[in-house]
């Protein structure tokens, strides 16, 4: 279903046209993960490693309660004048200075972030304090060692996965077609 849901996306977007320049297949997965938490019911949305706000535009143009978190200052200042052109609000959390609150989110998504992380288990706390019990956590857990992606740090994403099932963490949904998204559902604060 979700397969068949971003390749609707895509055509509906764009038709016969092509799509502009700078679109990428994986912009498909943002509106995969925008249908999982309608479907979900969730509301509250935390886009961890939110770049430059693509996610997060889509997230508030369709009514969530919108937070962008990141370790760049000048992305989070970006992204923030990139929902503001469109009428948007959001919250930016800049990661160097403050922690994400607690218990708070319906969905985090992690969109190509955990093979960039040099402590991925810890991290891995820090987002499950932050999801409210019943929430879910988004993301991509795949890479693989290659010349061309030197800032891709983590391949290994076992250890992850473990701390994710300590932490209550059950998997909710498993993208097979495209390049392996997840989604995990927080059913206990773990330990």
């Amino acid at each position: 279903m979700f397969r068949t849901l971003a390749i609707s996306a895509v055509i509906f977007a764009f038709g016969s046209t092509p799509p502009p320049p700078g679109f990428a297949p994986w912009d498909s997965l943002r509106v995969v993960a925008l249908k999982f938490a309608e479907d979900h019911g969730c509301r509250r949305y935390l886009d961890f490693g939110s770049g430059v706000g693509s996610a997060g535009i889509l997230f508030a143009r369709h009514g969530f309660e919108v937070t962008l978190a990141d370790i760049s200052s000048p992305l989070l200042a970006f992204a923030a004048s990139r929902l503001k052109r469109r009428g948007l609000a959001c919250t930016l959390l800049d990661l160097k200075e403050t922690s994400l609150p607690p218990a708070h989110y319906d969905l985090v998504t992690a969109m190509d972030v955990w093979e960039h992380l040099a402590d991925p288990v810890g991290v891995v706390d820090q987002v499950a304090d932050a999801i409210a019990p019943g929430g879910f956590l988004f993301g991509r857990f795949a890479a693989e060692p290659h010349t061309n992606y030197p800032q891709h740090i983590v391949v290994d994403f076992e250890p992850t996965f473990r701390r994710l099932a300590e932490r209550g963490f059950v998997e909710a949904w498993r993208d097979d077609w495209m390049w392996g998204h997840q989604a995990f559902r927080k059913t206990s604060s773990g330990v």
